[in-house]
C-alpha cells in the first residue's frame, strides 16, 4: 500500500508540471523604455546631430558663448551664452545659460568627463531638447522631448518680479 501511495504521489506532481508547462501561452507585455523618459506612445523623437567646439568646453566660463552647428549642413542652430558654471563636485561642471537671449530660451547642462548633456527650453517656440553625446558614433545630438509626456507641477507667481527694460 505505501508503494501506490509513493506512486499516486510522483504521477500527480507529474500532471501538475504537464498541466502547467502545456497551460496557455503567458503574454508578455512589451515595455518600452527610454533613459531619459522622452519617448511617447508610437512616436519618435525627431533627433538632429550637432557640432560644437568641444576643446572651448573644458575651459568655459561666465558670459563666454558656445555655438551649435547643424551636422549635416553646418547650419547655425543656437548659441548659449553662459551665465553660471559651477564645479560643486570635482571633475562635474554645471552650467546655465540663455539659449540666444534671455527671451528665447534657458539651458541646463552638465559637463562630465569632457562630455556635454542637458536640457533646452525654447520658451519662445514652446519646445524643449534634450543635448546629449552618443557614444557609438562619437556626435552630440539635440532630441526635441514631447512636452506632453513629461510629469511637470504646475507653477505659481514668480518670487521676485522681472526687472522692467
Amino acid at each position: 500500500m505505501r508503494k501506490i501511495i509513493v506512486k499516486h504521489h510522483g504521477f500527480i506532481l507529474m500532471v501538475c508540471l504537464l498541466v502547467t508547462a502545456c497551460g496557455a501561452p503567458e503574454t508578455k507585455k512589451e515595455v518600452k523604455s527610454s533613459k531619459s523618459g522622452l519617448k511617447s506612445a508610437g512616436t519618435k523623437p525627431e533627433t538632429t546631430f550637432i557640432e560644437l567646439d568641444r576643446n572651448a568646453l573644458e575651459t568655459l566660463t561666465k558670459s563666454d558663448e558656445i555655438r551649435i552647428y547643424a551636422d549635416d549642413d553646418s547650419a547655425f542652430i543656437f548659441t548659449l551664452n553662459i551665465r553660471r558654471v559651477d564645479e560643486a563636485i570635482k571633475g562635474i561642471r554645471s552650467i546655465s545659460a540663455y539659449v540666444d537671449d534671455s527671451e528665447t530660451g534657458q539651458a541646463v547642462l552638465i559637463l562630465r568627463k569632457g562630455r556635454l548633456s542637458g536640457y533646452m527650453d525654447l520658451y519662445s517656440r514652446n519646445k524643449k531638447y534634450r543635448l546629449a553625446y552618443q557614444t557609438t558614433s562619437g556626435r552630440y545630438f539635440l532630441q526635441e522631448v514631447n512636452k506632453d509626456s513629461l510629469d511637470i507641477l504646475e507653477g505659481g507667481e514668480p518670487l521676485a518680479p522681472r526687472p522692467q527694460p
